[in-house]
């Protein structure tokens, strides 16, 4: 199959019944690969397969009411492709490299391009020559404002 999107994540404001199915809107491997946030006080709390959602088999998240991660009416929720970084197909000699195979093995690796995309888009990015930023604790930047000093370091207020 070919991938024929480069979106890796949906997002959807909960209304309607509860249990309504939710697009996913992109393709994916495995159940694993699928990751649902919601998201309360603008923290992410990450919604567990069976527990608080199922799959229904037609590329759909379905939210389970009275799940331990109590999805309600008007619950932000973010689906995202996670896929491991590993290689699921083993070329041998005369061994099942179908063509199939061989597809689904690069459409993994186009995914996780996608992924990658996806994650790298959202982040902030220095100019190819700035030194690497030093990275800043949870605990560090609370109450704190990025910024940078007179050389153009980044630094915390």
């Amino acid at each position: 199959m070919a991938v024929s999107t480069t979106v890796c994540r949906s997002q959807y404001t909960v209304s309607g019944a509860i249990t309504n199915p939710l697009a996913i809107g992109f393709l994916y491997q495995l159940p694993a690969d699928i990751l649902v946030l919601k998201y309360v006080a603008a923290a992410p709390l990450v919604l567990i397969l069976n527990s608080d959602y199922t799959l229904d088999g037609s590329n759909n998240v379905v939210p389970i009411a009275a799940g331990p991660g109590n999805v309600i009416l008007g619950d932000k929720l973010t689906i995202l492709r996670t896929m491991s970084f590993t290689q699921l197909l083993d070329l041998t000699t005369n061994g099942l490299n179908s063509v199939a195979n061989i597809g689904a093995a690069l459409d993994k690796l186009t995914q996780i391009v996608q992924q990658i995309q996806d994650i790298q888009t959202r982040c902030l990015q220095l100019e190819p020559n700035d030194a690497a930023a030093t990275p800043f604790s949870v605990t560090a930047r609370i109450s704190k404002n990025i910024g940078f000093d007179s050389s153009g370091n980044l630094i915390l207020h």
